[in-house]
């Protein structure tokens, strides 16, 4: 692979919410997919808004390029985010953040229980929701004089490659997704197959999907 995005990974496919309760603090713990960190910075700041009078909103987030950040957001260092974090982790997944929001008791937890609660949190939220393996997939257009029309439509679709768009101009060009670990072989043997009457160009789109 020429990038360090992976061939598969791991999210979740919608929102979850869960509800933890330790010696009287209330966390609620909140998932959520995204596509970027702008999304999950976009998401922070709304429940940030809607729980205005939380005592904390701590939070970690990862995506699947392995980027990731995470926050105490005025707890005890290490007692929070990370803690998020390694729920996050545990499950093995990507592209989402985690919130959890805390409301204050009246009794001070300590450091471990106060960990263990935020993982709790974290991990309780994750367990509620569907987990979902992505797989990458490359665009690729094909075009083709219309003689070979026939031809090009017969071999995508034996290899069952998904076609997206077809194009009639001058010539047929057609797009479609390959899985990303074959379509260079894939692109190699149908131009041989064609002998050199087909371009083949990659398109700009980054397509992961259920496989």
């Amino acid at each position: 692979m020429t990038d360090n995005l992976p061939l598969k990974y791991k999210t979740i496919s919608a929102f979850s919410e869960s509800k933890y309760k330790e010696k009287g603090s209330l966390f609620i713990g909140r998932a959520y997919p995204v596509a970027d960190a702008a999304e999950a910075e976009s998401i922070l700041a709304s429940v940030r808004k809607e729980f205005y009078d939380a005592t904390h909103n701590c939070w970690a987030w990862k995506l699947k390029d392995g980027s990731f950040r995470y926050s105490d957001d005025g707890e005890p260092n290490g007692t929070a985010g990370i803690k998020i974090l390694s729920a996050i982790n545990h499950f093995e997944l990507s592209d989402m953040i985690v919130i959890s929001t805390r409301y204050y008791g009246g009794t001070k937890l300590g450091v471990g229980p106060l960990g263990k609660a935020y993982y709790e949190s974290a991990y309780t939220a994750l367990q509620e929701n569907k987990i979902i393996e992505l797989t990458r997939f490359a665009e690729v257009l094909f075009t083709v004089g219309f003689d070979d029309t026939g031809k090009i439509f017969h071999h995508l679709q034996k290899n069952f490659i998904r076609l997206t768009s077809q194009d009639y101009a001058d010539q047929l060009t057609v797009t479609a997704e390959i899985r990303y670990d074959l379509s260079e072989k894939f692109c190699s043997d149908i131009f041989q197959e064609f002998h050199g009457r087909i371009n083949i160009s990659a398109g700009d789109k980054v397509i992961y999907r259920q496989d």
